[in-house]
């Protein structure tokens, strides 16, 4: 790349809403530097979401893109985090968990197509943080009809889901 090139592309960079192209296209738990607790609270996210939506789902602890019955599931603490190396087709989905008085509780909050996140008014430090009322909602999800032939959902054998210790 010449050096006129490299000097347009760090303008660029620097125009807000602008994500910096990564060499090494980064994934979420990594531009969040996720620790145990990260994990743990986005595999409740995509179970909240896979029993609200009536679809059987197990997590595997070998496939780690939150992928639901074809939807994208984020926990969203404080609003959906969108990354540089996510899919603008794709369909993402924010859910919020909730512990109260020692119980774990979830809220689907809505979803949206990356295309439809990735805004300037949403970007900060390498990400868009997209809040609950910029969502669509849930009764909006396309391709919902198709879930109806999938298998219900079933509570899942604690057994054989992967712990703090592995």
């Amino acid at each position: 790349m010449g050096s006129e090139a490299k000097e347009l592309l760090c303008k660029l960079e620097r125009v807000k809403g602008i994500a910096p192209r990564p060499d090494k296209p980064k994934e979420i738990w990594e531009v969040q530097s996720w620790g145990c607790e990260e994990w743990v609270n986005q595999t409740r996210a995509e179970l909240i979401f896979a029993q609200v939506m009536n679809v059987h789902y197990v997590p595997d602890e070998h496939i780690f893109n939150g992928n639901v019955a074809g939807y994208r599931v984020r926990c969203a603490q404080d609003g959906l985090v969108l990354i540089p190396s996510d899919s603008d087709e794709n369909i993402f989905v924010a859910v919020r968990i909730i512990e109260e008085l020692g119980e774990v509780l979830g809220e689907v909050q809505g979803w949206l197509r990356g295309s439809e996140g990735k805004l300037p008014q949403f970007y900060q430090k390498n990400c868009w943080i997209i809040p609950p009322e910029a969502l669509h909602d849930m009764e909006e999800l396309p391709g919902k009809e198709r879930l109806l032939a999938m298998p219900p959902y079933q509570e899942p054998d604690l057994n054989d889901l992967p712990n703090d210790g592995d």
